[in-house]
């Protein structure tokens, strides 16, 4: 009895291997068809793409396995060829198809090259487009905050730009914004500024009315970020007083309580 069970077993796992390798190696699973699929709404930039143009971009492997395509290799050259575009997953349909999923990638900042000219940068610090001059920039881009200090001798659209201590900062801008406790446009900022003192860094907005946000550590950046918006809609701004004159001043051990932050 005990030798017919594992001869029952091992005739199983040679039909289990079998069956698997006619299925991995069938050509009902190569990857014939590509789809593109937006996940925005009202997106303008990548609209005007042909979604042709999108996936012949992306390079794909047709007639490769759909289980052990990488799809990363794909994507960048997507989003380097497109700017605008972020692709924010894709999702294999067996048995020979795989949707890509693409969202419009929104401008965070601009900053002056070194070189002459200017780029527009989102929050994930991905170059969306770089003029020579500042003329060429939309209405809508030239309401976006300039970053002061943030220099590059120059830029490539589509490309993401390496610089951690700001990607953070900007990040917590762009998230605090868009609080549902807050809910603020990024044209209302004017200038971002981040300035290194001994190794601390320390962060400066100011906003197209002239109050200035001075922020002290990146430590627990999200909640000071987002705290002196609150505190700018909530206090500040309905004080009718004369705002370009308003400091939010966050300290540096900020707890959100009266003494970790000043209003001047």
């Amino acid at each position: 009895m005990l030798k017919s069970k594992k001869r029952l077993v091992i005739v199983l796992v040679i039909v289990g291997v079998f069956a698997a390798l006619l299925i991995l190696g069938s050509a009902l699973f190569s990857l014939r068809q590509v789809t593109i699929e937006y996940r925005t709404t009202g997106a303008t930039n990548i609209t005007q793409y042909s979604k042709d143009k999108i996936i012949k971009a992306g390079e794909f492997k047709y007639g490769s396995n759909i289980l052990f395509l990488d799809y990363s290799k794909n994507i960048s050259r997507i989003e380097a060829a497109f700017p605008y575009v972020k692709v924010v997953g894709t999702e294999a349909k067996f048995p020979n198809s795989v949707i890509v999923y693409i969202t419009e990638r929104d401008p965070a900042f601009r900053f002056s090259l070194s070189a002459g000219g200017w780029a527009v940068a989102d929050a994930e610090f991905k170059v969306l487009r770089v003029v020579s001059n500042e003329s060429e920039l939309t209405s809508a881009e030239l309401t976006l905050p300039i970053w002061t200090n943030f220099s590059k001798t120059s830029a490539t659209a589509g490309s993401f730009m390496s610089s951690s201590n700001e990607q953070t900062l900007i990040t917590a801008i762009s998230r605090a914004l868009s609080d549902d406790d807050v809910n603020l446009d990024v044209s209302i900022l004017s200038t971002i500024t981040l300035n290194e003192n001994d190794g601390e860094f320390d962060s400066e907005i100011v906003l197209d009315n002239g109050v200035t946000i001075r922020i002290y550590g990146l430590n627990n950046l999200a909640n000071k970020m987002l705290f002196a918006f609150n505190h700018y809609q909530e206090v500040i701004e309905p004080s009718g007083e004369d705002l370009s004159t308003k400091v939010i001043t966050i300290t540096k051990n900020f707890d959100g309580l009266p003494g970790s932050y000043i209003t001047s």
